[in-house]
């Protein structure tokens, strides 16, 4: 096998570990989700949900840069 295949099998697998790691994300913000819809809205729940978005927004600019990976092996083949 040469070099580029392994590459995007790399890569691909890299992007499914990365889905894993968004998907833990995703959950915690719908518990948060269901917390509120339980007790209703709390003061601290602005900032439980502002700190899940920046985790997530954090893990879509890695699961970006893995797409563009994707993308430039492809090219290569």
């Amino acid at each position: 096998m040469s070099k580029e295949p392994k590459q995007l099998l790399y890569h691909l697998s890299s992007l499914n570990q990365e889905h894993f790691k968004l998907c833990n994300d995703l959950y915690m913000l719908e518990i948060v989700r269901q917390k509120i819809e339980n007790r209703g809205y709390q003061n601290f729940d602005k900032q439980d949900i502002m700190d899940e978005l920046g985790k997530l927004q954090g893990k879509l600019n890695v699961l970006h840069g893995k797409l563009v990976n994707i993308a430039d092996t492809l090219k290569m083949l």
